[in-house]
């Protein structure tokens, strides 16, 4: 699912999985905005914050720590989540019920 979650982040925010998955640091918003929806939808997901990092090329957990709560913080950002999140949830369901 880690990569069905990257997947719709890049398409949600129009980007390449270059552009994405490189490093952010003094990137545009977009793509900071979609690293941390995510992080945020990784962790929802269960995995860890070191996982995340792992899955992202952040430099460690704390990256991924910073970007679940900015997301929390965020009205914006937490919309945007939850609209994919319940999209995940959606799908799944179809799945099991095929």
């Amino acid at each position: 699912m880690e990569a069905s979650i990257c997947t719709a982040c890049m398409r949600l925010f129009g980007l390449t999985a270059d552009q994405f998955f490189q490093d952010a640091r003094g990137q545009h918003r977009d793509i900071v905005d979609a690293r941390h929806v995510a992080m945020d939808l990784l962790r929802r997901d269960g995995l860890s914050y070191p996982e995340i990092a792992h899955t992202l090329g952040l430099w460690n957990h704390t990256s991924a720590m910073h970007g679940v709560r900015n997301v929390m913080r965020d009205e914006r950002l937490r919309a945007l989540a939850d609209a994919v999140w319940q999209w995940f949830l959606d799908g799944c369901e179809e799945r099991k019920a095929a």
